[in-house]
């Protein structure tokens, strides 16, 4: 089993911080770690990141420019639920994506990668199922979905 670098959970949320740059040995960013960062504009996360968890980044004021590494392979409920994000790439890598994760954003385009590795939360239904509200409350206006779904 591979050791996890990373951050503690609340570690910095409800602070004043206005710029990230998670550093390449840094493999998970947990639970609310930035959370309520109103003044958080701009992350820069390099390669080497896998998880994303729930509300890591969630309430902040996240823009341009916004890439998601290539290494991420999960991403939790609600992640960057409440940002500025206008443009998102899911990463061929990813495996799962929670509920909600860029809900109430100001999203005009994804890029959906490949969308082939995603876990199906409901394997009954066969398929890959896009995750529910995971774009709820944005400014798309055009959508071209994935085939795979």
């Amino acid at each position: 089993m591979e050791a996890e670098t990373g951050i503690g959970k609340y570690s910095f949320s409800n602070n004043e911080i206005t710029k990230l740059t998670v550093p390449s040995n840094v493999t998970k960013i947990p639970s609310a770690a930035f959370g309520e960062n109103e003044t958080l504009t701009q992350v820069v996360f390099n390669d080497g990141l896998k998880v994303i968890d729930d509300e890591a980044f969630f309430r902040c004021a996240i823009s341009e420019p916004f890439r998601l590494p290539d290494t991420l392979t999960e991403l939790g409920f609600n992640a960057f639920n409440r940002n500025e994000i206008k443009k998102v790439n899911l990463p061929n890598a990813l495996t799962r994506i929670g509920k909600q994760a860029f809900m109430d954003n100001k999203i005009e385009e994804i890029d959906w990668g490949t969308y082939e590795n995603i876990t199906n939360p409901a394997p009954q239904l066969g398929g890959k199922v896009i995750p529910f509200g995971l774009f709820d409350n944005n400014k798309l206006k055009t959508l071209n979905l994935p085939t795979n779904v």
